[in-house]
């Protein structure tokens, strides 16, 4: 069983700067546990990927995905690349890459 599904990295953009918000569900194994997104300290060696702590990660084949997200401000829309997330023992889970947000069409 996956400890992680449907994550995404999205920057927005704003009068305020960049926002880098991670989102997706982790496999927490029971119903009373909440996860956790933390950035890990110290970083890796590369500095375009946010590497993230997942707590707990579970490989519980019932599935307990709960819903988990972490943000940022950032001072530039490509301070990050990827995304990388790692579990208790320091194991990479997944890496996702980071997208810019979409811009809504403008109405005509």
């Amino acid at each position: 069983m996956s400890q992680v599904k449907n994550f995404t990295a999205i920057v927005h953009s704003g009068i305020a700067g960049f926002l880098i918000e991670v989102k997706g569900e982790v496999n927490c194994g029971m119903l009373t546990v909440m996860p956790s997104l933390t950035k890990k300290v110290p970083q890796g060696t590369n500095p375009k990927i946010l590497i993230l702590d997942v707590l707990p990660a579970s490989k519980d084949p019932n599935g307990n995905f709960q819903e988990a997200q972490y943000s940022e401000n950032i001072h530039n829309q490509d301070t990050y690349t990827q995304v990388e997330l790692i579990d208790s023992e320091g194991s990479s889970i997944v890496t996702i890459p980071v997208q810019p947000a979409h811009a809504e069409a403008s109405a005509s």
